[in-house]
């Protein structure tokens, strides 16, 4: 028994690809007075015991990277802290990994609605 008028499935091939290949969805990140941060690189983290904060985790030089290279990778905490981590020469020109934690951006434009944290306001921890 043959179909009506049924579509041949190639026909549904630029409807999945366009599915499959669009963008993730991202949330904006706020700083603690409001302001947006529009680089594309801080994206949000993984929701951890209900924190929502973003670290810069898109950027092209990997976590561990070259500082040479520029600003490396964020890792996202559970704590809701960012790490970042950066390969370096120091001043007896060996190389050596540094990492640093971070406090950098939240989901929520008003800090005070919760999920944010509001540990290292100097940024550095």
């Amino acid at each position: 028994m043959k179909r009506p008028n049924a579509e041949p499935p190639y026909l549904y091939l630029p409807i999945i690809l366009s599915i499959l290949l669009a963008p993730p969805a991202f949330s904006e990140c706020y700083y603690p007075n409001g302001t947006i941060e529009t680089n594309p690189a801080y994206q949000q983290c993984p929701d951890f015991n209900g924190t929502r904060m973003c670290c810069a985790t898109n950027r092209s030089n990997p976590f561990g990277g070259a500082d040479t290279n520029g600003w490396t990778a964020n890792k996202c905490l559970p704590n809701g802290l960012c790490l970042d981590g950066f390969t370096t020469i120091n001043t007896h020109g060996e190389k050596v990994q540094v990492q640093q934690y971070w406090r950098d951006t939240c989901t929520s434009q008003n800090w005070d609605d919760g999920g944010c944290l509001k540990a290292c306001a100097g940024s550095v921890c």
